[in-house]
């Protein structure tokens, strides 16, 4: 019940944080607030590739009915599947790519590979990536040490720290 509780907060947050990101229009069409906005959200994907196309056929079914779709995941995307552990999580970036994802957040195992691996893969990434600091210490550490270890993500927007 908790982690539930927890996503859907994490995905509110996501929303809310977006608010200051601006979407790509839709094929000579902005949203307008008569639009129904609708989120396509995943989590704890761990490298189940074969989702992808659905979250993108989702998407683009809502949005062919004239919603504003918003894409998001909430973390845990680059390590469990064979295809996505070889390529230490690049695979999942090129297919949340290619699905049209919005914005990510980070989850633990995004970081299982290391910080250079993780730089390079918010490089590729074509979508914001967030960090929350929270109550959390764990969360507070680590983007601690992506300012201190590797602080040119911070610089290149890649990855977000907030308070």
């Amino acid at each position: 019940m908790k982690k539930k509780l927890l996503s859907l907060l994490l995905a509110v947050a996501m929303v809310i944080s977006l608010a200051a990101c601006e979407k790509k229009p839709v094929m000579g069409k902005d949203a307008t607030a008569t639009e129904p906005v609708v989120i396509v959200h995943t989590n704890d994907v761990h490298g189940a590739i074969q989702g992808y196309a659905k979250v993108a056929a989702l998407a683009d079914k809502y949005e062919a009915e004239g919603a504003y779709v918003l894409v998001l995941d909430a973390g845990d995307y680059s390590q469990g599947d064979p295809a996505v552990n070889v390529s230490e999580g690049a695979t999942a970036i090129e297919m949340m790519n290619m699905a049209g994802y919005d914005a990510v957040a980070l989850g633990n195992h995004e970081f299982d590979y290391g910080f250079e691996t993780l730089k390079k893969n918010m490089e590729s990434a074509q979508f914001p990536v967030r960090v929350r600091s929270s109550t959390l210490g764990s969360f507070r550490r680590i983007c601690t040490r992506m300012k201190t270890v590797a602080g040119e993500i911070q610089r290149s927007g890649y990855v977000y720290c907030g308070a």
